[in-house]
């Protein structure tokens, strides 16, 4: 995923192509075309979850390529508003930020994403982490938004996710996949909220919903037992 917001722009344009779901899908499936997979399971985390329900939607019908299933961790079927406006706010916050600044650990822990003068970054790092993690790693959590809101952070690394998911419904569609899926989402996801998986779930034909108690939207990265009952 990503090769499309590397490419150069094409005369007359001055600027890159614009970033869409579709180009992002394309990536995915110019990789299962080199690596001839003819039958993959995709798994999507947040905003890969959407580029894989856009990739299977695209699949429908064909021979050569056929979905053997799917998992949606922590997704949506559309544009999560309040995670949208947070991943933004601290995306633009950390590509402003001036040279040799760093996100400061004051207010990071349980609550931050709710309090209105917080730092987006250090808000928008701590809705992705369970409460738990937060308030038991002070320090780890600073030191990731820290390192998330670095001046050497590109313009493009999260645009993907950011500018991509803008204005998508895919509900209206996912009602023709058939395909095996597996939903799953924290209870306690402040990102894409957990409605948005019992919306994933009632959608999607064939599709199976379990929810993670107290976690948040990174609780791969948080809960290791997670990642094994996953990738098993």
């Amino acid at each position: 995923m990503g090769g499309s917001i590397q490419c150069p722009p094409m005369p007359p344009a001055t600027e890159p192509p614009e970033i869409t779901l579709m180009q992002l899908a394309t990536d995915v499936f110019d990789v299962l075309l080199a690596l001839s997979w003819t039958q993959p399971a995709l798994l999507g985390l947040g905003a890969g979850g959407m580029v894989a329900q856009y990739l299977a939607l695209l699949l429908r019908g064909r021979d050569d390529v056929a979905l053997a299933g799917l998992v949606l961790a922590g997704s949506a079927p559309m544009t999560p508003s309040r995670g949208s406006r947070l991943a933004r706010a601290a995306l633009e916050l950390a590509q402003d930020r001036p040279a040799g600044s760093s996100v400061g650990s004051a207010g990071m822990g349980a609550g931050v994403a709710a309090t209105q003068d917080a730092d987006p970054v250090r808000a928008w790092i701590a809705a992705n982490l369970t409460e738990p993690f937060c308030k038991q790693n002070p320090q780890r959590v600073a030191a990731i938004a820290g390192s998330w809101g670095s001046t050497s952070r590109s313009k493009l690394i999260g645009a993907e996710q950011v500018f991509a998911m803008d204005g998508v419904n895919l509900t209206d569609q996912l009602g023709l996949l058939a395909v095996p899926t597996l939903v799953i989402h924290g209870e306690s996801d402040a990102m894409i909220d957990s409605s948005y998986g019992v919306m994933l779930s009632e959608t999607i034909r064939n599709a199976h919903l379990a929810f993670i108690p107290k976690a948040g939207h990174w609780y791969l990265a948080t809960e290791s037992w997670c990642r094994g009952w996953i990738y098993g």
